[in-house]
């Protein structure tokens, strides 16, 4: 299938891959996320910012045997090594995941967002500065933007419940 997506395209397999998560609400109310690649999913609690995804990369592997951590992961020079991403494979492996019942909302991030700021300093710019919604958002692309080195994609989505 993704192979005749690439063939529709133009595109050659090998040189096309992208990142992607969504969230999903079903008629229960019961939200749902789905991600491949990097992109990361976060619920957003009372003053709390969780990160509910996993990144397929090589670097994650290394946190989660607990070789490395997570500064050393935020810094290390293979942190976009990815396993999994949309047309790095001739199938997609999806990860799914649940929400809390403590969620008010969720932020998806791009590399070029949580590749330039850790976790804990998203957290601090949502919850800590007394921002609104507008300029959080805001404020995530401009931080990021002046931290990135490669010019990769600055993608982000908030959405409060």
């Amino acid at each position: 299938m993704l192979i005749d997506l690439h063939e529709k395209l133009g595109i050659q397999p090998q040189r096309l891959t992208a990142c992607l998560a969504a969230v999903v609400q079903f008629p229960n109310g019961k939200f749902e996320a789905f991600s491949s690649g990097d992109t990361r999913v976060y619920e957003l609690q009372s003053n709390k910012l969780v990160r509910i995804s996993r990144d397929d990369t090589y670097v994650q592997d290394l946190v989660d045997t607990k070789e490395i951590t997570e500064q050393e992961a935020h810094l290390h020079e293979q942190k976009n090594v990815l396993k999994y991403a949309l047309g790095n494979r001739k199938e997609l492996k999806m990860n799914f995941y649940e929400f809390s019942d403590q969620m008010e909302g969720f932020l998806i991030t791009s590399d070029g967002i949580h590749g330039e700021l850790m976790d804990h300093q998203i957290e601090h710019l949502i919850f800590k500065e007394g921002l609104s919604k507008n300029e959080i958002f805001d404020s995530l692309l401009e931080r990021s933007k002046v931290l990135e080195g490669r010019q990769d994609d600055q993608s982000v989505l908030i959405k409060w419940l």
